[in-house]
Formats: structure tokens, sequence, C-alpha cells
């Protein structure tokens, strides 16, 4: 399973590298911040290296693990990783963090479980920094390349993925939410969106 980290570090982070830094961009150095879905832990330890306090959070223990070692291994101790499901984070007091991020992670879950991570997102947060696929997706070879990549993941993934962008991804997502949206960036060939939303 630890495989699967090292392929993700591989494959799919060095795709993602100018998107980890603009989001980085966006949060002052002094912040603390919760990533919801933290992965192989690319954007958390960017924040963390800038001295953030910075929390990760992942279903994926294994994930989880990977991340966890590569802190070590970079001496950084402003960071932690938790394994727990980004819908029900008790752990962590009402507005306790200055921000909370998610980086295309929303598009491939059912309704429900989006509304239940971006509201917990809001509650533990006084800004969230929201990351996903723009829609519609442009019709270009970055497009056409994330509807390959979501098609060939399959299952569940791509169901969420067509209801995702049915919905009208997260700009309709949020503003359903009652969410205030404060700043709206497009990036990597205006294939995804990067939201700032006030609390």
């Amino acid at each position: 399973m630890f495989l699967a980290c090292q392929l993700y570090k591989l494959l799919i982070d060095p795709l993602l590298k100018s998107l980890r830094k603009k989001v980085a961009s966006l949060i002052p150095n002094e912040s603390s911040v919760v990533e919801i879905g933290s992965g192989t832990g690319a954007q958390s330890l960017l924040l963390a290296k800038t001295g953030r306090k910075v929390v990760g959070v992942d279903i994926n223990e294994v994930m989880v693990d990977c991340a966890s070692k590569s802190a070590t291994k970079l001496n950084l101790k402003n960071i932690k990783y938790h394994t727990a499901d980004g819908s029900n984070l008790t752990f962590i007091k009402d507005k306790e963090f200055d921000f909370t991020t998610i980086t295309l992670a929303l598009h491939e879950l059912d309704d429900e479980l989006r509304k239940q991570i971006l509201l917990e997102m809001k509650r533990i947060s006084n800004k969230m920094i929201i990351v996903d696929y723009s829609t519609p997706l442009p019709k270009n070879i970055v497009g056409w390349g994330c509807i390959l990549i979501e098609r060939l993941a399959g299952g569940s993934h791509y169901a969420g993925f067509k209801n995702y962008i049915k919905r009208g991804g997260i700009l309709s997502i949020t503003k359903e939410l009652g969410f205030k949206i404060e700043t709206q960036h497009n990036t990597i060939n205006s294939s995804i969106t990067i939201l700032t939303v006030i609390n």
C-alpha cells in the first residue's frame, strides 16, 4: 500500500507543484492551517516549511503515515497528521484555525459528504481555500486530460465527478451553502478554480 503513496509522489505531485505554490501564496506565513485530504503531504509540508502551524487530515492511514514520515525527515515540528474523516473533526474546536484547505478532493464525493466536509471546514476555521475542477472544464488538452483521468478512476469516484460537473462545481456548491467568496482564481489552463471563502 505504501507503494501508492510513492507513485503519487512520483506521478501526480510534480504536476500540481505550481498549484500548491499558488495556494500557499494565499495563506500568510503566521497562519494556522488544517488541510483536509492531505494525501502525500505535498501541500501541508510546503505550508509548514515557511512557519505556519499545520494539521493534515486524511482518511487514508497509509497516506497519513507517508506524510508523517516526510515531515520527520524534514525535521518539521510545526505539523501534525491525523487519520480522520474530514466531515467529522470533533478533535478541533470551533474557529480554532485561521484557514482550512482542500484540493482536488470534493469532485469525487457524493453530494452529502461534500456538504458535510465544507460545513466542517467552515466550523473550524475563519477562511477556507477550496480548490477543484473548473466547471465547465475547458475544451483544451488539459480539460480533456482531466476528464480522461476521472474516467479511468471509474466507480464511485467517476460517479462523484459526473455529479460535481452536473451540479456546477465548487462555485455553485459553495453558493448553495451560502458561503461568501472573497477571491476566485483560475489556473492550469483554466481547468482548476481556487476559491477563498470568508466564514
